[in-house]
């Protein structure tokens, strides 16, 4: 069993043991990649040197430090996040929302009622997981500098035009086009194909996949942080589409 792990700096691995010209040992809980989870174990990837074990479940039950353990936000009405978001919609924290499942309608929060409150307030949700036969949850927290879709830009025209704009929602939309994030993925919604892919890329075949397929593929390409995960990116995409396959999720 490892010991309690040491607080470290935001962004930094959380560091586990570390005793002279040893290896450090860290782990990095990665808890999204779960579509099954209990409150106090996740996937995570050990490190220890120059070797990694990828995907390990963990129980940080006893070991994890506060600052790992996600608060839990159970709602059984859209009304109640409303509330929760109301009061709560400048906190830094990342709260792992629970919602019942549609075989419990007298508790059943749809994925759009989340949506309109979260966008509302400046929040982002992330990808859904299980928690139990009855309930998911997904993780929650204030919108930073991440891209607006159209999607989202649209949700936030109705909410306007519903009168259900919130000035925290409106205050993200405002930095989101001071920095260019409103617009970012203007081309990938307009499902405009980049020179760098069009060169290679089976046009007839590309065309036959659905607009939801290629605007994934194409955010996922535009997303890439350096030149090189992007010709991979784009390699991949030649590849997939002249033998008339879809990447997976992305």
């Amino acid at each position: 069993m490892f010991p309690a792990p040491k607080q470290s700096p935001e962004n930094e691995k959380p560091v586990i043991s570390q005793s002279g010209n040893q290896p450090r040992c860290t782990i990095e809980p990665v808890v999204l990649k779960s579509r099954s989870i209990n409150p106090t174990s996740c996937l995570a990837k050990i490190t220890f040197g120059a070797f990694a074990i990828q995907d390990l479940l963990v129980d940080f039950s006893n070991a994890a430090p506060t600052s790992w353990r996600m608060k839990d936000l159970e709602i059984t009405s859209s009304a109640e996040l409303w509330s929760w978001l109301g009061e709560n919609h400048a906190s830094e924290e990342s709260i792992r929302l629970i919602t019942w499942k549609a075989a419990n309608p007298e508790k059943y929060v749809g994925r759009e009622d989340v949506l309109d409150a979260l966008l509302a307030h400046g929040w982002i949700d992330g990808r859904r997981f299980v928690v139990d036969e009855d309930r998911t949850a997904q993780l929650i927290t204030r919108r930073k500098q991440q891209a607006w879709s159209k999607t989202y830009k649209d949700r936030v025209a109705r909410l306007r035009r519903e009168g259900r704009m919130h000035p925290t929602g409106e205050a993200m939309v405002d930095a989101g086009q001071k920095s260019g994030q409103w617009t970012f993925f203007d081309d990938v919604d307009a499902l405009i194909v980049p020179q760098d892919l069009e060169v290679d890329l089976d046009k007839e075949r590309w065309n036959a996949f659905a607009p939801s397929y290629q605007r994934n593929v194409l955010r996922w390409i535009k997303l890439a942080k350096t030149a090189a995960t992007r010709s991979k990116r784009i390699a991949a995409v030649v590849d997939a589409t002249r033998y008339n396959r879809k990447l997976p999720q992305m």
